[in-house]
């Protein structure tokens, strides 16, 4: 891969969210990774295009094969943009965020409430508990 094939290729990663620092694989090619999902896609440079394959194969809307070619980047960007925008929405992918995020706020009210009846009952009791530099 020339220097200029790799500079287009981090260009279009970081253009169609693969904002992760692209990782240059041993056999030439680049692994395109991204923060919003685990999934990752496969680009390599060779003569008249790209070749590139999905850690999915769902990703790629090819059944029949487990990578594709492309010829310009035109073709590249729309198959990264769309490998992109299925790796965030596949099926639930949208309803497992939200269920980690409800989780983490009931464990944070949960705790807090904990606190809370601890301070209570502190205070009840005439008792005091030093957490770090304060004295409740």
């Amino acid at each position: 891969m020339t220097p200029l094939d790799r500079l287009r290729l981090e260009k279009a990663a970081a253009d169609c969210g693969f904002e992760r620092t692209p990782v240059l694989l041993i056999d030439g090619g680049m692994e395109l990774r991204s923060a919003q999902f685990p999934e990752s896609v496969l680009v390599h440079a060779e003569e008249g295009g790209y070749r590139i394959s999905a850690s999915t194969a769902v990703l790629l809307d090819d059944a029949y094969s487990s990578s594709i070619f492309v010829t310009d980047l035109d073709q590249l960007y729309f198959t990264l943009q769309r490998a992109s925008a299925i790796a965030r929405t596949m099926p639930n992918r949208v309803a497992n965020q939200f269920r980690r995020e409800k989780l983490l706020t009931l464990a944070w009210c949960a705790y807090h409430h904990y606190l809370m009846s601890k301070l209570s009952y502190l205070s009840r009791t005439n008792c005091s508990i030093k957490i770090g530099l304060i004295e409740f």
